[in-house]
């Protein structure tokens, strides 16, 4: 889907009657104020936020992937991390089975989550995206929480 959309304009803003794409032009009638993002935005305003924290509420592609799926009125395929698809096609270029896959991230939803929902092993890094305390915001557990990359792949080599 290729769509260009600004999720900046003021909220009275209505856009045009279509979303023209390169997979083809969608009707919509809906008024922006009513979107994902534009509430994100809203709230954002409401609350007096800095425009470090309202990136923070958007830097991942899911607001954006909710505002295109409101325009068009059409549900997304998610194509990357958490997707179980993402994991379970990982699985298959490698050649290996789930359990024998080991997944290393400092996301904890989107690394350690998503592969520990598809019946991979789970290491989460305390570096990158990684804050304190992380490693309890997932159940179940991730299999392993590593200071980095070097203390993971000392790990997986012991289980191996």
């Amino acid at each position: 889907l290729d769509a260009h959309f600004h999720p900046y304009l003021p909220a009275s803003c209505h856009h045009q009657q279509t979303l023209t794409t390169s997979s083809g032009t969608f009707p919509s009638a809906q008024s922006i104020e009513d979107s994902p993002v534009a509430q994100i935005i809203n709230d954002a305003l409401v609350a007096r936020e800095t425009p470090e924290q309202l990136l923070e509420k958007i830097q991942d592609s899911g607001a954006f992937v909710a505002a295109l799926e409101y325009a068009t009125q059409r549900e997304a395929t998610v194509l990357g991390k958490p997707a179980r698809a993402f994991f379970q096609a990982a699985v298959e270029s490698l050649g290996c089975t789930a359990e024998e896959t080991v997944m290393v991230g400092d996301d904890v939803e989107a690394d350690v989550g998503g592969a520990k929902d598809v019946g991979l092993k789970g290491v989460l890094v305390r570096t990158g995206k990684y804050q304190e305390g992380d490693e309890d915001k997932l159940s179940p557990s991730p299999d392993y929480v590593a200071a980095d990359l070097s203390a993971a792949a000392d790990w997986i080599l012991g289980e191996a």
